[in-house]
């Protein structure tokens, strides 16, 4: 939206939308006037009690009553009653606020009869009335004058003409003046009200259109994710069949008759075509889990078992790198759950921790007691440094490889870990420091209180 000049602003006609929001305004005053004009009525009648006939004091009291019941009632739905036709609920906001101020300047007709400090405590009332007028029509000059017009003028001319005393017979007429200064200069005010009003509500509707046009930004962006992640999901088999029959003519190539450069060749296509089954299997993997359709089997499942099996998997991968495995504390603890979902968080666990440590060793320990069994891996590896920590779970984030070198995997293996641990309400946490290792913990809980006799440790 192009910003206009604040002098082209302050006298371009009122736009639809602005109308609507004065009439909301309105509205929203329509119970709030009152309280501050019911007092200001009561005062008057007080003042002006002992100095002028009660009848027409009480009736005039009773027009004003009667005039802010009718007043508050035509205002309180104005907002819905014209939003169609927003003019016309101005043009009636007018009507109502010239009646109002008529009303109100009636009163300056007892001020001959009041003597000195009456004569300035009404004054002051209606000086502050009017003042507060600007506020309530977001200075809006039709109906700010309708209503400051038929209070001021009166006050200006009663001044003028009969607000002296024998002693200083100028006091009156110059009041009459300053009051029409200070008339010009709430004029003035309501006109950088209505400015400041219209300014604001430009920036609120721009405001509101940018926060539509991001929210629509987000949700095509999230829609197009969740395609992208449904369609991965779903393709997941035939994404999955080429690499699976790459791998067999690469098998059924490696165990032909070849030359020493050809055998060469198969070997590093065959280490190819696993590194690429292994980065596919791992996208796929976490777009099924993105897109919920991972649905967990619980059954009940023998944690020593799960354990001791993933121990002899990865004892030949430690040997090849010189490390330690080990696997202590077993119990013969059995909890019902996804046994094929906590073997894969085991999976990676244990793999990533062989991945990155180059001296030591790795530990599977479980620690049970009456209602939680933890499991842990702990690695005696390079560490995570504290300021790391809290990104080591997201997608695609590796420590040792800023320079993306797929070979190494994409990353996804701890995410992974996070997003299956979530799906089985397991407790993961994590310690670790540079040079110190890392050790990362699963907490599950218990059904029931299992037996539990102690296993040997084994020894690789």
């Amino acid at each position: 939206m192009e910003q206009q000049p604040p002098h082209t602003d302050a006298h371009r006609p009122l736009s639809a939308p602005e109308q609507r929001e004065i009439l909301h305004l309105l509205a929203r005053q329509s119970l709030r006037v009152p309280i501050a004009k019911i007092p200001s009525v009561l005062l008057i009648l007080a003042m002006a009690w002992s100095y002028t006939s009660h009848s027409l004091l009480i009736g005039w009291a009773l027009v004003m009553m009667l005039i802010m019941a009718v007043r508050g009632w035509q205002l309180h739905t104005i907002d819905t009653r014209f939003d169609a036709h927003p003019h016309k609920g101005i043009q009636l906001g007018i009507w109502l606020s010239l009646v109002n101020g008529v009303g109100m300047g009636v009163s300056v007709l007892i001020f001959p009869e009041l003597p000195e400090v009456e004569r300035a405590m009404h004054t002051l009332i209606m000086l502050g009335l009017t003042t507060g007028a600007i506020a309530t029509t977001a200075g809006h000059l039709g109906l700010f004058l309708a209503y400051a017009l038929p209070v001021m003028v009166p006050l200006i001319v009663m001044w003028s003409v009969a607000g002296g005393t024998q002693a200083s017979p100028w006091i009156g007429p110059t009041l009459g003046v300053l009051i029409g200064f200070f008339l010009l200069m709430m004029i003035s005010l309501a006109r950088d009200t209505a400015r400041l009003y219209r300014e604001s509500f430009r920036i609120r509707s721009e405001q509101a259109d940018t926060n539509e046009q991001l929210q629509q930004a987000l949700s095509q962006a999230e829609a197009a994710s969740h395609a992208k992640t449904r369609f991965l999901a779903s393709a997941s088999h035939d994404l999955r069949q080429p690499i699976h029959t790459l791998s067999l003519f690469s098998a059924a190539l490696s165990r032909r008759e070849l030359d020493a450069k050809s055998q060469q060749i198969a070997h590093h296509m065959e280490g190819a075509i696993e590194a690429l089954a292994a980065q596919l299997d791992a996208l796929l993997d976490i777009s099924k889990l993105d897109a919920g359709i991972v649905a967990m089997k619980p059954k009940p499942t023998q944690l020593d078992t799960l354990l001791a099996r993933l121990y002899e998997e990865h004892l030949h991968n430690a040997r090849q790198k010189n490390l330690h495995l080990g696997i202590s504390a077993l119990q013969k603890v059995t909890l019902n759950l996804d046994p094929v979902l906590l073997d894969r968080i085991m999976r990676n666990l244990i793999g990533n921790a062989i991945k990155y440590t180059d001296q030591g060793g790795v530990d599977i320990e479980m620690r049970t007691t009456s209602d939680q069994v933890v499991l842990s891996v702990t690695d005696s590896g390079r560490g995570i440094p504290a300021g790391e920590q809290r990104r080591i779970f997201e997608e695609f984030y590796q420590l040792d490889n800023p320079e993306r070198d797929r070979t190494k995997g994409l990353g996804l293996g701890l995410a992974i870990v996070s997003r299956l641990a979530k799906l089985m309400q397991i407790e993961i946490s994590m310690q670790s420091a540079p040079g110190q290792g890392t050790r990362f913990s699963l907490t599950l809980q218990r059904d029931a209180q299992p037996q539990q006799s102690p296993k040997p440790t084994r020894k690789p």
